[in-house]
């Protein structure tokens, strides 16, 4: 109830969301073309500028996995032919790739043992099959087999990072973590919710629930970013005070 509530609380972000995404419902609704590019574009640089308001620093990581983001959007919305689709699913992949790495240095030292490791494997295993699922039935919608492999790729990525977050709130159920699995549970469906739109059969609701979570993850993991830096500079000042502290008692 504290965390939905902390959520709740921070007012700009939320309104901020709820702006971007009644834009993009407007695009999709009037079928407008550049209201839907303008919805699309700005949505990173707004929650980024939201986010420098507040703190004045961001680790290489995230600003890295934000960049690579900002150009999977910028490529998607000047869409012009094979070579920019290309290098939109490209870009989105590296940012996931960077997330994937980012799970990876979290879940080290972490160790799975009894119910947890049979709980995940089954997890994997339902989540591979559906992969394959979908995989069989969009995979004579490609035109070549790069395309092919670029949305392969960035959906097994997808996978892994569901697998991987889910794991590391089962271990830890901290704030931070939750907020990382339900940012990547936003990627990934809605990821697959576009997939299906672009790929099998087009519906302007899926369209609307795929804006909707894509918006989200990336208001969540912001929301996750700031936490970061915010529980790094406690961390720092309270070491400092115990250094300070210890030297004081030293000198005594």
């Amino acid at each position: 109830m504290e965390f939905w509530h902390k959520i709740m609380s921070n007012k700009s972000l939320i309104i901020v969301f709820c702006t971007l995404f009644a834009l993009q419902v407007l695009a999709i609704v009037k079928n407008d073309l550049m209201l839907d590019r303008i919805a699309k574009i700005v949505v990173l640089p707004l929650l980024l500028t939201l986010y420098f308001a507040r703190m004045k620093y961001m680790a290489n990581i995230f600003l890295t996995i934000f960049l690579c983001s900002f150009l999977g959007d910028v490529f998607m919305v000047f869409h012009k032919n094979e070579f920019t689709n290309q290098l939109s699913e490209v870009a989105y992949l590296g940012s996931y790739l960077l997330l994937f790495g980012l799970l990876i240095g979290q879940l080290r030292k972490v160790k799975f043992e009894g119910i947890i490791s049979v709980y995940l494997s089954l997890i994997f295993i339902i989540n591979a099959y559906l992969l394959y699922v979908l995989y069989g039935a969009v995979k004579d919608s490609f035109l070549n087999d790069v395309n092919l492999w670029l949305y392969v790729g960035r959906a097994l990525i997808l996978v892994f990072l569901v697998f991987l977050s889910f794991a590391l709130y089962l271990t830890r159920e901290s704030k931070q973590s939750i907020l990382f699995l339900l940012a990547i549970a936003c990627f990934a469906f809605g990821d697959v919710l576009q997939y299906i739109c672009e790929l099998y059969v087009y519906f302007w609701l899926f369209e609307v629930i795929s804006v909707a979570l894509h918006l989200a993850g990336l208001s969540i993991f912001v929301a996750y970013v700031r936490n970061h830096h915010r529980k790094a500079v406690r961390e720092t000042v309270n070491r400092g005070e115990l250094s300070s502290a210890s030297s004081e008692h030293a000198t005594a």
